[in-house]
């Protein structure tokens, strides 16, 4: 509300990254701004397009009463570890989507400095939508604009990612994440969650809790694949 921000409130989110205006975004979506965009390509686009750019603040006119005093999309967004292993028991059917890259996800690398451990939670499903931990490559062209998504959609169709599915993403700490939930949603899923948390908050569970909060490492079916259900010794 310091920011002019209500419930009714049209806004619209860009960024040089789209996964950080994505997460703006979702947080808006989540609280209940009932308008809410995303500039595609970011200000990269702007600039190519021959608009105009300023380089003074702008003071927003503050605003007192958002217009609601709860969420308006509680059920958009998973928040802890304990949440996710609640909804997977209300629903065993639920898809848990890794959006981060292949070696993040077989737990060849962490992907981030400040997280030493590598691994996803048990039953994470591969998405194929990052290169790095810094992308959503599969998604976007090299402009940075989001392409057209069917070749990933098809892929998500092989492993069961589907529209009538109950269906959550996540990534290391929650960014990238919140690109395919905007572009699921668009495409029709019904039941499309974040759980916020990612991979960093999962570590940490685990590390305090490894029975509860398990680890898979390396591709499912392949002979590395395995299943941690305590700390191990490195740690």
């Amino acid at each position: 509300m310091k920011k002019g921000v209500t419930a009714n409130t049209p806004i619209i989110v860009y960024s040089p990254d789209i996964s950080a205006a994505s997460r703006v975004a979702f947080a808006a979506y989540w609280l209940g701004v009932k308008d809410v965009k995303i500039i595609d390509g970011g200000q990269q686009a702007w600039k190519k397009a021959g608009l105009p750019l300023q380089k003074k603040s702008v003071k927003a006119q503050k605003q007192t009463d958002f217009g609601s005093n709860t969420v308006a999309h509680p059920e958009a967004l998973i928040k802890t570890p304990a949440e996710l292993v609640q909804a997977e028991k209300k629903n065993p059917d639920l898809k848990l989507v890794s959006t981060r890259s292949w070696k993040e996800y077989i737990g060849d690398i962490s992907g981030y400095s400040y997280i030493k451990e590598t691994g996803e939670p048990k039953g994470a499903i591969y998405g194929r939508v990052s290169k790095s931990s810094s992308d959503v490559a599969y998604f976007t062209n090299t402009d940075g604009t989001i392409k057209n998504p069917q070749a990933e959609l098809a892929y998500w169709k092989k492993k069961g990612i589907t529209p009538d599915q109950e269906v959550v993403f996540y990534c290391g700490t929650g960014w990238r994440a919140c690109v395919p939930f905007f572009i699921a949603k668009e495409e029709g899923f019904k039941n499309v969650q974040i759980y916020d948390g990612g991979w960093y908050d999962w570590n940490m569970s685990h590390k305090k809790d490894p029975k509860k909060y398990q680890v898979q490492k390396g591709a499912p079916g392949s002979k590395n694949f395995k299943i941690e259900k305590t700390v191990s010794a490195e740690r």
